[in-house]
């Protein structure tokens, strides 16, 4: 029987900061091992660790970028912890695309209780919104979404990420980039006629959802997981253009909580705990006592009533057509069950079901 030999099995993947002068210093100082030249040895030795150190340093710097962008920031904190992905591969028998599918269209009932669900025709606006509304806009003002351009479309196109996921018609962001020169006039009808007809496009609505878990390891409870839904990219050059003129609307007439943080631009997580540290420190200082209680709705957005958000965008004026446009936009979608993971074989079933269970929305629809 032969010697055994052990051997160093290295990885499939080299490291991205690993380069050409790490590699052959790391080659002299195996080599001065191998001569038995120990004192040649420790100098190449002492020399990679410095490189590495260094390559390292200098790659997450470059990586996180702009020091005031948190999403490069979180991208290096992502890669540097290796992610936050499940470690195991194997998706349980039981978690099945229709399993899934039911379990995210009957969230409402799970959480209210059949009495206590309503249409939202007897809901009315109370009066500290509308007063709230009219102390802000003027009796003719109302809200216009204008037509989109040919250069505006194309903008829009050319700013996708090219490794955005593709929805359920299969159309990729890289091929749509291609073909921009040659359809681009095309959208642009297409997205001004939705606008002039109000109507939004049956196909635009079809979401492709996927479960992605909240743990690290694979679950077979079904609460453990959050569904992403995934238009079609050719949604977003109009869907862009409808938030654009929406939120500038809204900050123009100052009609956003003054210290509202989320789905702001400019404010974040850290406005909200600045002000907070803020009023803090002035009590403190005050001799005050603070008190603070914090709340975390479950499923908040998925219990978002649409027939009473609409009632209420009555009252900021976005009525009359574009009222009919926002009440197309949020109905009638409809989604296909889908269970995928980025490190888990696809598994797809080609059905749909409605994306709404009346009276009240499900998780599956997020525009916005």
């Amino acid at each position: 029987m032969p010697p055994s030999k052990k051997k160093r099995v290295k990885h499939q993947t080299l490291p991205p900061w690993l380069n050409t002068d790490i590699k052959q210093a790391m080659l002299l100082r195996d080599k001065c091992r191998k001569q038995k030249k120990f004192v040649e040895y420790k100098q190449q030795r002492n020399r990679v660790n410095y490189l590495v150190r260094e390559a390292k340093k200098k790659y997450f710097n470059d990586l996180a970028g702009n020091k005031a962008d948190i999403s490069s920031m979180w991208r290096a904190i992502n890669t540097l912890t290796k992610g936050h992905s499940p470690a195991n591969n194997n998706l349980p028998s039981e978690l099945t695309p229709d399993v899934f599918n039911a379990h995210f269209v009957s969230v409402v009932s799970k959480y209210i209780k059949p009495d206590d669900q309503t249409d939202g025709s007897q809901y009315n606006c109370s009066d500290r919104l509308l007063n709230f509304c009219r102390d802000r806009i003027f009796q003719n003002t109302t809200f216009s979404i204008p037509p989109l351009s040919v250069f505006e479309v194309g903008i829009s196109i050319s700013k996708l990420d090219n490794k955005k996921s593709t929805g359920c018609d299969g159309i990729s962001v890289k091929l749509l980039k291609i073909a921009l020169p040659y359809i681009a006039e095309t959208l642009t009808y297409i997205y001004n006629l939705c606008i002039q007809k109000n109507v939004f496009p049956t196909a635009f609505k079809r979401a492709k959802v996927i479960p992605l878990p909240k743990t690290k390891t694979i679950s077979t409870d079904l609460n453990d997981y959050r569904p992403i839904s995934i238009l079609s990219v050719l949604t977003k050059p109009l869907e862009r253009h409808i938030h654009k003129h929406l939120t500038n609307f809204l900050e123009t007439h100052q009609l956003f909580h003054s210290f509202q943080s989320g789905f702001r631009c400019g404010h974040s997580c850290q406005t909200a705990v600045t002000r907070l540290t803020d009023t803090w420190l002035s009590a403190f200082n005050n001799r005050q006592m603070s008190g603070a209680v914090f709340l975390d709705f479950r499923k908040a957005f998925d219990l978002v009533h649409h027939d009473i958000l609409l009632k209420k965008t009555i009252h900021v004026q976005l009525k009359h057509r574009k009222y009919s446009f926002l009440t197309i936009l949020l109905t009638g979608s409809s989604t296909m069950r889908t269970c995928k993971w980025h490190i888990l074989p696809r598994s797809v079933c080609n059905k749909w079901s409605a994306s709404r269970v009346d009276p009240r929305p499900s998780s599956v629809l997020h525009l916005y």
